[in-house]
């Protein structure tokens, strides 16, 4: 079967030829700062950037300024932005309190153009017994939920949804809601 891939993106008002790479401002296992690499990027007019959301609250003032200009100016010659949730900073770093209110702060407060969403770090834990009602009730049993079915523990599922018959997306928690 033949697949048909797109081959360019619509973003930022440009369009970004298929597959791109978006070098990732972080600051886990880095030699600079954010603010050095974000400033860095800007200077050079890379068409595409990450940048991270808990990197950018956790700077101090004056850098986060920086931040915010290098970003504009960034947008203002058609780079793309993208802003990323920072749980990977926050899990490295050990931070406890990055949660998903200050990733929203970050988000309404910068410019960007496209966001990775804040991950749900507690999913809800489904035993076998929960994935075969779902399995049940969607019109063509997902082969997906099968190597799940044969385990023989409860395990938690971070992100699970099966496709149905009519090719939707149904994910565990409304297909789990009545019995």
């Amino acid at each position: 079967m033949t697949v048909t891939r797109e081959h360019t993106l619509g973003l930022a008002g440009t369009t970004v030829p298929l597959p791109c790479f978006f070098p990732s401002v972080s600051s886990v296992k880095t030699n600079l700062l954010p603010v050095d690499y974000v400033e860095l990027l800007a200077a050079a007019a890379h068409p595409l950037y990450l940048v991270s959301a808990y990197d950018i609250a956790n700077s101090c003032p004056e850098h986060q300024q920086r931040i915010r200009c290098a970003i504009g100016q960034s947008r203002t010659k058609g780079s793309a932005i993208l802003l990323d949730s920072g749980n990977y900073e926050g899990f490295w770093k050990g931070s406890i309190d990055w949660n998903a209110d200050g990733f929203h702060a970050v988000s309404s407060a910068y410019e960007h153009d496209i966001g990775f969403c804040y991950d749900n770090q507690a999913p809800p834990q489904y035993t076998r017994r929960d994935l075969r009602r779902c399995g049940q009730r969607c019109p063509a049993r997902p082969r997906a939920l099968s190597r799940y079915n044969s385990s023989h523990r409860a395990r938690p599922h971070r992100s699970i949804a099966s496709r149905c018959a009519e090719g939707r997306r149904a994910a565990l928690p409304c297909s789990l809601g009545s019995p």
